[in-house]
């Protein structure tokens, strides 16, 4: 960014001319803001020199061009380098200074945003590490809560077996009492019906086995008709 020429000249004006061009901190400062490296600081700076000494000594600027460039060369940084080489050696000194000082400046400023943007994401990381601590804890605590339940479940899942299989035991055993239960009262019931009269019972029951028994001697049965008969007997029950 160039510098307006009576802008320059103002101000060269107010502090007494060339002799204190070395103290143009102002003007440097607007034509690099950012400064960001001592070059270009010296090669604005210079610019600057450069257009003021044109204006102000023309006829020496010529001659100074003339010696940079024998071919007659238009505004460059050759010249700019020529005109450098007559500003005093306690002129070049304090803009070297000056530029120095400013380009340190300007670096210190910038280790100081780096070094506080440095610790800003360094705190970001703890949070971040001290998050993901509080998660993994988080995560053991569930852990151990599930396996306690886990725990429990196979302790209800133990005892309910043991319940079902117990229940099945007094099943069983209240049908075992059940059956003997009856078993004795049926023995009772026959204890006390009389003799004689099982004795009578076998005695009729004998006479029907040998009812039956005589009646088959006497009678021959061919197996292929009892077959028949069989059939025969099914075929009815089924439309029955």
């Amino acid at each position: 960014m160039d510098l307006d020429y009576f802008e320059v000249l103002e101000y060269l004006k107010v502090n007494d001319g060339l002799n204190k061009m070395v103290s143009i901190e102002p003007l440097i400062d607007k034509a690099v803001p950012n400064a960001p490296s001592f070059d270009e600081w010296m090669h604005t700076a210079m610019k600057q020199v450069n257009k003021v000494l044109f204006k102000l000594e023309e006829d020496k600027c010529i001659k100074v061009a003339d010696r940079a460039s024998p071919n007659g060369s238009t505004y460059s940084w050759s010249i700019v380098k020529a005109i450098s080489a007559e500003l005093t050696q306690e002129g070049n000194s304090t803009i070297n200074k000056h530029i120095q000082d400013k380009t340190n400046q300007k670096l210190n400023q910038a280790l100081l945003d780096s070094h506080s943007s440095t610790m800003t994401t360094n705190e970001s990381v703890r949070e971040v590490n001290k998050s993901v601590i509080d998660t993994n804890n988080s995560m053991l605590t569930i852990s151990t809560e599930q396996s306690a339940a886990n725990k429990i479940i196979a302790t209800n899942s133990t005892t309910q077996t043991t319940i079902l299989n117990n229940q099945k035991w007094i099943l069983w055993a209240s049908v075992a009492v059940a059956f003997c239960s009856a078993f004795i009262s049926y023995l009772n019931y026959r204890k006390d019906v009389p003799n004689s009269q099982l004795i009578q019972e076998l005695k009729v029951t004998n006479k029907r086995i040998d009812s039956l028994s005589h009646k088959l001697s006497k009678t021959k049965i061919d197996s292929s008709a009892v077959l028949r008969i069989k059939k025969t007997e099914t075929k009815a029950d089924t439309k029955k």
